[in-house]
């Protein structure tokens, strides 16, 4: 899945926070699919090593899950596409002329309790009401989002204070540097659209990739029975992160595990494959060497993270917002 499709789902959902007394209302609301049909443009800033990119996006939604999202090059021609028509989502990449189709996406499968998130969350974060702004000439209700044992804001989110959409959301990386803007430029509410623009047909000579069925969590001791590999889970992660879920992720012949750790606002995710897969971290900039576990690994900077690869008779890829020395560690905990 592209880096631009990912940061356009952003701005449909919030990251998955529960607040304070006196935001948690705000915030629920906040959370809910939109129940107001809209149309918009955005932009998209990522921080990438020290650089910053920007794209913009033209967004349509229907209630209760039609959309269609347009990335615009310099020029502003679309170079990818992103359709859904509710029960199936296809992602059109002019550049390489190629085309996925599949489901739209959801929140992974875990197997924590609902409840038990929320607590994780009221457990590692406070959310506090900031003063009221405005963006692209809306009312805003804004929420901070920050550890309760003192570090910098992790998140930032601008609500409609009518609609209860999501204008503006500001990520932050462990060291407090912004990490990603996505920003609403303009929005209309009721332009429910015409059936046309939530319906995709490939064009002639595009190649059609179908993606993968969702991961389904299971057990360790499950996991540890439907595939060759010996699961090797990391002994440390940092304090407030709690493991999740494993799920067993098809690719290329090979099954890959992912182990799944969430502290309630960020996810710590291991990918562990056989040595002779061929997994790259998600799009994001070039990788640079870096000493992993004693011996050569890689490091990607993402638009919203950092992966870290190496070998260790499986590959694993590392992905996480935290610091570089803290994911080094959670990857020489993994038992070799």
């Amino acid at each position: 899945m592209s880096t631009e499709l990912l940061l356009a789902a952003l701005v449909l959902a919030g990251a998955p926070v529960r607040a304070d007394d006196g935001a948690t209302a705000l915030l629920e609301e906040a959370l809910e699919p939109p129940a107001t049909a809209y149309e918009g443009e955005l932009s998209v800033m990522t921080a990438r090593g020290g650089r910053r990119e920007t794209r913009h996006l033209l967004v349509r939604f229907s209630p209760p899950d039609l959309y269609r999202r347009e990335t615009l090059d310099a020029l502003g021609t679309a170079e990818l596409v992103v359709v859904s028509d509710g029960k199936t989502e296809w992602v059109h990449d002019r550049r390489s002329g190629t085309v996925w189709q599949g489901l739209p996406p959801g929140r992974e499968h875990g197997l924590s309790d609902p409840d038990e998130e929320r607590a994780l969350l009221a457990d590692n974060y406070a959310v506090r009401v900031l003063p009221d702004a405005a963006v692209a000439g809306r009312p805003c209700r804004v929420l901070e989002v920050a550890p309760r044992r003192g570090g910098p804001v992790v998140l930032r989110l601008w609500i409609d204070a009518v609609e209860g959409l999501v204008l503006q959301r500001e990520a932050y990386e462990p060291d407090g540097t912004e990490s990603l803007l996505v920003r609403f430029e303009r929005v209309a509410y009721g332009a429910k659209g015409r059936a046309a623009d939530f319906r995709f047909r490939p064009p002639a000579g595009a190649r059609v990739v179908k993606s993968r069925p969702a991961p389904e969590a299971l057990e360790l001791e499950e996991a540890a029975k439907a595939t060759d590999m010996k699961p090797r889970l990391a002994a440390w992660v940092p304090p407030g992160y709690v493991f999740e879920s494993v799920s067993l992720l098809p690719y290329k012949g090979a099954t890959i595990l992912h182990y799944r750790w969430s502290d309630g606002v960020d996810v710590l995710s291991l990918f562990q494959a056989p040595a002779r897969a061929r997994v790259r971290p998600p799009t994001g900039g070039r990788p640079r060497k870096e000493t992993v576990a004693g011996g050569p690994g890689a490091l990607t900077v993402l638009p919203d993270g950092k992966a870290l690869e190496w070998s260790a008779g499986d590959r694993f890829v590392l992905v996480g917002r935290l610091g570089l020395e803290s994911l080094r560690r959670v990857a020489e905990s993994v038992p070799r």
